[in-house]
């Protein structure tokens, strides 16, 4: 299995599982979303959204 952000083999099975976007994201209208990167969105000027992971 390979991981599909860094396309390294995986030797065991992940158990780490995220979003490409906050839900939120898809609701608004396209011209509201602002900018969406790999772990930072920014919806309307007024939602901001950072991706973070807990061990």
């Amino acid at each position: 299995m390979k991981c599909p952000h860094c396309n390294n083999e995986l030797d065991e099975l992940p158990f780490c599982y995220g979003m490409e976007a906050p839900h939120y994201f898809y609701t608004v209208p396209e011209e509201k979303r602002t900018e969406l990167i790999r772990d930072f969105c920014v919806i309307d000027e007024q939602h901001f959204f950072i991706r973070g992971h807990i061990e």
